[in-house]
């Protein structure tokens, strides 16, 4: 089959084997059509409020032959699907707020083994949103591709307590210590430096921006 996008294949790399998959903001449809191929899950239900993202979805499902495997269905989020009708959940290419505004809707995320997602922005908010919730961080992974940052989170159903610190850098992160990621803690750092310098007493992260320094010093 056609390869993912790096970014779509660390989704799918994450994934852990289960029965049934649903995956939010689907595009093209191919996430779940690999996962499915891999054998990974069994069923899919591919979801976007694009009609013209579910058409070329639809065109990839009959192309892998998964008419039984394989349902899209055009909502807005989790609008037309209970969460009943998966064991794992994705969803990637929108931002933190989205992500989380999106599993807000529904009364209650139980019967889900995992959920494995990909913020485009406000990783803090959507770290926070999980652990609140009684969502444990399984794995993080850390891409930088074409220019782009992409966090990827996979959470299972546990309980557990994040620091601040690690509700912003990540907790896994900060001890696998890749390359992508280190590239990240610097530039948020020149960053964060930079607005100092112009902001002066109206700056307002001076708590992140010891973080990040804290974890450029134990490059050294």
């Amino acid at each position: 089959m056609r390869q993912l996008s790096k970014r779509l294949q660390t989704v799918a790399d994450l994934c852990q084997p289960a029965s049934r998959l649903i995956d939010i903001g689907t595009d093209h449809g191919m996430l779940p059509i690999y996962v499915l191929l891999s054998e990974k899950v069994s069923k899919a239900v591919a979801i976007d409020r694009s009609e013209n993202a579910l058409f070329q979805a639809a065109r990839n499902k009959e192309r892998y032959d998964l008419e039984e495997n394989l349902e899209l269905r055009l909502s807005n989020g989790l609008q037309k699907c209970s969460i009943e009708e998966g064991d794992i959940l994705t969803i990637s290419g929108m931002g933190g707020t989205n992500i989380i505004d999106i599993l807000s809707t529904s009364t209650s995320l139980q019967g889900l083994k995992q959920c494995v997602v990909q913020p485009q922005t406000e990783w803090t908010e959507l770290r926070r949103f999980f652990c609140e919730n009684g969502w444990k961080i399984d794995q993080e992974s850390f891409l930088q591709s074409k220019g782009h940052n992409y966090l990827t989170i996979s959470y299972v159903p546990e309980e557990e307590t994040l620091t601040e610190k690690e509700m912003y850098i990540g907790k896994n992160l900060p001890k696998e210590r890749s390359s992508a990621w280190l590239r990240w803690v610097h530039s948020e750092e020149r960053r964060f430096s930079e607005l100092k310098k112009q902001l002066g007493e109206r700056f307002s992260f001076d708590r992140e921006l010891d973080w990040l320094r804290e974890e450029i010093r134990l490059e050294y």
